[in-house]
């Protein structure tokens, strides 16, 4: 009789500790599929001359990953930063958040499309209010060309 009753809380064990390695799971589940991501506006600022880059993004962590990459890489699509991050060097220079638009885990294309639109839009403005000291590009007659756009 000893025995079936060590047998017997051997599997009300076994048991238990299955219900937990589950739970475990479904947690870590969640944590990985479920990402949080920051759309909005960024710069990206020579804190020697205070030049900045204007930027906007649906992902701005991935993007200023980008970013950096290309610039470390001498390949950067804006020239003038590009010339600014070898001069400096990458020190001189911080990736800033400037706003966010919103944090999301998945949208519409509808819903994205508007999004991309709205963070557009204020990037402009951020790049018409500081056209001085802005690293970005225009064309004749104000029009503005975004490597977002791209």
């Amino acid at each position: 009789m000893p025995l079936s009753k060590k047998a017997n809380k051997n599997k009300v064990r076994i048991k238990r500790e299955k219900k937990e390695a589950q739970k475990r799971k479904k947690k870590l589940n969640k944590k990985t599929h479920i990402q949080k991501i920051k759309a909005g506006i960024y710069s990206i600022r020579n804190k020697e001359t205070n030049r900045c880059y204007y930027g906007s993004s649906t992902h701005i962590r991935k993007r200023f990953k980008i970013h950096k990459q290309q610039l470390n890489e001498n390949r950067h699509h804006n020239k003038n930063l590009q010339n600014d991050w070898n001069l400096y060097g990458e020190k001189t220079f911080s990736f800033e958040i400037i706003e966010t638009e919103m944090t999301y885990v998945k949208l519409k294309p509808s819903a994205y499309k508007k999004l991309k639109e709205r963070i557009f839009q204020k990037e402009k403005t951020y790049i018409i209010k500081n056209a001085e000291t802005c690293f970005n590009i225009w064309i004749d007659k104000g029009v503005y060309v975004s490597d977002y756009l791209k």
